[in-house]
């Protein structure tokens, strides 16, 4: 299937006020800021991932990074009639183990089983970052 004709499955439906306390715990310190009143969480993450277009594009430093990424996969989900599925536009401090400091990252999160996960929208996948700590979700 084609990036363009891909439509999500939805697990279910949640309201914000229901969210609120859900994301509060799991991200205490967090702003989280909420655009809508109700969201669809999507049933699969790695498929949001795999057909977001936001992979395509090239990597420029400081012009077309992680910020630009989730932007654009953000703007592909509202322009197919998906802006309000739950995934977050985040911003993440974590420890890098190739650079041995913490970095500052844009990344998509998701709510999934109960948990955050993270879409990192240059890669197009689900990823694993060490020492999490989450600065501000844009629901």
């Amino acid at each position: 299937m084609s990036w363009w004709k891909w439509e999500p499955k939805i697990e279910r439906a949640i309201t914000s006020t229901k969210l609120s306390p859900i994301l509060r715990k799991l991200a205490p310190t967090a702003a989280i800021f909420y655009m809508d009143r109700t969201y669809f969480i999507p049933a699969d993450p790695d498929e949001v991932m795999y057909y977001s277009p936001s992979k395509r594009f090239k990597y420029i430093k400081q012009s077309r990074d992680c910020d630009d990424f989730s932007r654009i996969l953000r703007g592909w989900l509202s322009e197919k009639g998906f802006g309000n599925l739950l995934a977050m536009d985040c911003v993440i401090d974590y420890f890098s183990l190739r650079k041995l400091k913490t970095v500052r990252h844009a990344v998509i999160a998701f709510l999934h089983e109960g948990e955050i996960i993270f879409g990192d929208p240059g890669s197009g996948k689900i990823a694993a970052f060490n020492q999490i700590k989450i600065i501000r979700l844009i629901v």
